[in-house]
């Protein structure tokens, strides 16, 4: 065996017998203090630590995870996989919002010189089912890009007179602008619906000008952009509409919805799979109000 080979092998078993430790990096509050920051890896204090293994293992407070050795480096066993670290998550912690941003932990190596690393451990959301775009609409197959509205001509401005007008004698006829008949322009479905929003809002806000207020009226083209996620929770039939969640501020940017769930009135034969069950839409004038998790 040659002699760098050798070093690499003692070294994987060097590491299994002296092994390693690892601690949290989003205390809060003292122990925040105690611990330090990504500087010490967040493992100022031996008080900090909270998971480890090797023959030097004590006993640790678990939090989040632990993590262990799957199979030690000996002697007689030093393949390049015996050093792997399995990690475990603890039961209470799994429900943890903040594994969709990422935890980091500071981990070392027990030995001279310190040698230490952070980790982050991320949990990243795969939907079961592929998302199905909602659209197109086939009512928009002619969208065009609105027109662009012309800039008006200045109208020249007839020279300021000190004698008195004259009056025309002439039975010749002049057509009014009134008389003139205009060709409509050929509006794009663009167009019209932007017209038909403008008019929404215009009789709105002559008539009842809160209501354009409500998020539902909130249209936009930009980013973010929402992806829908099916759900079969339950909602509730009541006339407060407080629980709509109007002050979260969503957009109308929906493109694609993933999974199944419950669907609401009559849905079209191209979006059915989407749902698990139909519900007819009641009969009430009221607020169907989501589950605290919907919206």
């Amino acid at each position: 065996m040659e002699g760098g080979e050798w070093r690499k092998q003692a070294r994987r078993v060097s590491v299994s017998r002296n092994g390693f430790y690892a601690c949290p990096g989003f205390r809060t509050g003292e122990m925040r203090k105690t611990c330090g920051e990504i500087d010490a890896l967040f493992c100022a204090s031996w008080s900090c630590i909270t998971t480890n293994d090797g023959e030097w293992k004590w006993a640790t407070k678990p939090w989040y995870i632990t993590m262990s050795f799957v199979q030690r480096c000996t002697r007689t066993r030093y393949s390049k996989t015996c050093n792997l670290v399995r990690i475990k998550f603890e039961d209470a912690a799994k429900s943890d919002n903040h594994w969709i941003s990422g935890l980091t932990w500071g981990l070392y190596l027990y030995q001279k010189p310190l040698y230490g690393i952070p980790i982050q451990i991320k949990l990243i959301v795969n939907p079961i089912t592929a998302p199905v775009a909602v659209g197109p609409n086939q009512v928009l197959s002619e969208t065009r890009k609105p027109l662009v509205p012309a800039p008006r001509e200045p109208q020249p401005r007839a020279p300021k007179s000190t004698s008195p007008p004259l009056i025309s004698t002439s039975s010749k006829y002049t057509p009014s602008a009134q008389n003139i008949t205009r060709r409509p322009l050929d509006l794009g479905i663009g167009d019209r619906l932007l017209n038909l929003i403008k008019g929404s809002y215009f009789a709105l806000n002559q008539t009842k000008p809160e209501f354009t207020s409500s998020c539902w009226l909130c249209l936009a083209t930009g980013p973010p952009y929402y992806e829908g996620i099916a759900s079969t929770n339950n909602f509730t039939n009541s006339a407060d509409p407080t629980g709509c969640a109007w002050e979260q501020q969503r957009k109308l940017t929906l493109a694609e919805v993933s999974g199944s769930g419950t669907c609401i009135g009559q849905v079209p034969p191209s979006h059915q799979h989407l749902c698990n069950v139909t519900l007819t839409v009641p009969s009430s004038n009221h607020y169907l109000v989501p589950s605290e998790t919907d919206w």
